[in-house]
Formats: structure tokens, C-alpha cells, sequence
């Protein structure tokens, strides 16, 4: 499609600033007020794995040894100084998901591809954070060849020079995608002239994340609010060899989305709102071209799960936080509203 015919169809910054706000959850609030960093701007890669099916035990085996590497090596960003790397780079996330991949991502019942997807999300406090990564990677890794090869033969998509450029809150806590998590993982390539087209596409799409979905630990059961655990869309200009910077540009710009949701009927109530009467329909709509040829690189549209992270503690696993939800139903101990606002709760209410 050309970029012309995109363009015509997006007009959503000023059918979104139209609309009343929806109400903004207390867990929501709460996280913006108490976190103390800005994403936006900061160091983003994102590589993706498109390997035959044949190869997931050895591919899974590779992602648990790097999940490993990551913990020893690496650190959450907790409020250290921004240039400080003396005890490992600093992460403001980390984690790879997993998802067989369909023909049709928007269709679950679609047959499956034959392939599995791994997708990497990697955010940096800065760049020399992403640097130190590749260097401690490739003196302390042994796996790192291995990922090499896998990249040179099966990556279909890969951003070593990204920068966050939505996400549902600036300043949030670092690392709050959970092992269990259901995932929307979406890249797309286009050229350079469609560049602010697409930039005002995401930017009223990161409005829509805001208004219509919560952020965080809390209670999963509301019945049009699906609930996040991380959010970016990240921006970067597409270079000729991702590992080698000095080789150049394309030409063209890449996007990449991460989504995480606490549980799986999160991904439902997201696209539930590509019904008319949600109001933002518009918004898919503009959306669906980029989801074709030639601008998508690969779509995990809920078919993928989180399989290795770096959690900060405060956020626990999708597998604990369903297991205590389930106890707080059964043997309730907390006042209603204490299940929204935890630990900053008002003396009160």
C-alpha cells in the first residue's frame, strides 16, 4: 500500500483527543506518580527468531542458559546513577517470549506456520549500556556463538540502535514483564517518507493504551479493562547489519511492539475494541496496512508466552500472582479497595 494511502486513513490524533478520558485505575496512578525515571528515549534492541519447529528444544535450551548470563551479568535498574556499569549494565527490561506462530495471527484457529517465534526485548538506561551487554555476552557466554548463527540464519527482524518511543507510563518501575505473561509482539519495516504518518499512528495508539487499559499488579477480573505488565513501541533507523553499525542504513525505519498482559483473556479484551461501538475502531482500522505486506516482519498476536525475564521484586510471576488471586477468592483477607491500592492505600477510604 503506498505511504499516500496510509496517511489518508490516519487521522486519529484528533479523533482521540476528542474523547473523554477514561477513568485511570488507582494501581495505574500509583505507579506513575512513585516511578522516578524516564523510558522515553532510552536504548532499545529488539531480535526476533523465526526457527523451524525442529529446533525449539535446542532454541529453548539456548534462551535458558541466556536467561542465566542475564542474571549474573546484568542489573534492574533500581535508581543508580545513569553511567554507572561497574557492576554490570543497567536494564529497564528484559525478557523473551515464545509463540508458535500462526498463518494467520489475527485468526487462533488459523493453522500453525511450522515455525516457532522467540522474540527479545531488551531496554537500556543508555546506550553504553547496550554495548556492555554485547561485550560481557561475548567473553562470558558460551551459547554466544550458537546465537550468532541463529540470528545470521533465522532472524527476520533485529534493532541493535532502538529507542523507546510509546509506552503506557514515562516513568515506570524497571522490569515488570512476568514469566507466564501472554504477549502481542508485532515489527514492521517501512520507508522513510512515511515517517511521520506512522509516528502520529503510534502516538494516538499509546493514547488509546492509556485511556483503555491498567498497568500492574492487581486484580485481572475487570470486564473491559485488560490489564498490562509492560508496553513500549520502539522506533530505530534500519541498519545494513545490526551487529555492525559502521556498515550503515537502509533507507527505511523500523517499529517493533511489546506488549505483556497478565493473563491471557487480556489479549480478548484488547481486541475487543475494534468493535464500532467502542469508539476506537478507527484506530485498527489505520493499524490493519501495516499488518501487510511489505511493512510486517513477523506477528505474535497472543499466541506467545513470556519464557525468560529479569524481574524486579514487588511484581510477582504470572504463575504466583494467578495462584494468590485465587487464594484471596477463596480465603479473602484484604478489604475490597486494598486490592487496588496495596501498600499506598489511604488510611482512608
Amino acid at each position: 500500500m503506498p505511504a499516500s494511502s496510509l496517511a489518508a486513513r490516519v487521522s486519529l490524533p484528533f479523533a482521540l483527543s476528542k474523547r473523554a478520558k477514561a477513568p485511570v485505575s488507582r494501581r495505574s496512578a500509583s505507579v506513575r506518580a512513585s516511578a522516578a525515571l524516564n523510558h522515553k528515549g532510552r536504548t532499545a534492541l529488539t531480535g526476533i527468531l523465526r526457527v523451524p519447529q525442529e529446533k525449539e528444544s535446542e532454541v529453548d535450551a539456548m534462551w535458558r542458559s541466556h536467561e542465566v548470563m542475564m542474571q549474573k551479568t546484568h542489573k534492574v535498574y533500581d535508581g543508580e546513577l545513569e553511567d554507572d556499569f561497574t557492576d554490570g549494565p543497567r536494564l529497564l527490561e528484559f525478557y523473551v517470549s515464545k509463540a508458535v506462530e500462526k498463518t494467520n495471527p489475527l485468526d487462533p484457529a488459523s493453522p500453525d506456520s511450522g515455525h516457532i517465534l522467540y522474540c527479545v526485548n531488551e531496554k537500556y538506561v543508555a546506550p553504553e549500556g547496550l554495548a556492555e551487554h554485547m561485550r560481557v555476552g561475548a567473553e562470558q557466554w558460551d551459547q554466544f556463538p550458537k546465537l550468532m548463527e541463529f540470528i545470521r540464519d533465522y532472524s527476520p527482524f533485529m534493532t541493535t540502535n532502538g529507542e523507546i518511543f510509546t509506552n503506557y507510563v514515562d516513568r515506570a518501575p524497571a522490569c515488570t514483564a512476568r514469566k507466564g505473561d501472554t504477549t502481542i509482539n508485532l515489527g514492521f519495516v517501512v520507508p522513510q517518507s512515511m515517517e511521520r504518518t506512522v509516528d502520529a499512528l503510534w502516538k494516538s495508539h499509546e493514547e488509546f493504551m492509556r485511556e483503555t487499559h491498567d498497568f500492574g499488579e492487581g486484580p485481572t477480573n475487570d470486564p473491559t479493562r485488560p490489564r498490562l505488565t509492560q508496553f513500549t513501541i520502539t522506533k530505530a533507523r534500519e541498519l545494513v547489519n545490526p551487529m555492525d553499525p559502521t556498515e550503515g542504513f537502509t533507507g527505511n525505519l523500523q517499529y517493533s511492539m511489546q506488549e505483556t498482559y497478565a493473563s491471557k483473556d487480556g489479549i480478548a479484551k484488547h481486541m475487543a475494541f475494534n468493535d464500532p461501538k467502542s469508539g476506537y475502531a478507527a484506530l485498527f482500522e489505520a493499524l490493519m496496512p501495516l499488518l501487510e505486506e511489505p511493512y510486517v516482519r513477523y506477528a505474535d498476536v497472543g499466541q506467545g508466552v513470556v519464557i525468560t525475564s529479569m524481574q524486579k521484586g514487588g511484581f510477582n510471576s504470572n504463575i504466583v500472582g494467578g495462584f494468590k488471586e485465587l487464594l484471596d477468592k477463596v480465603l479473602p483477607r484484604r478489604a475490597p479497595h486494598e486490592e487496588y491500592c496495596e501498600e499506598y492505600c489511604p488510611e482512608t477510604w
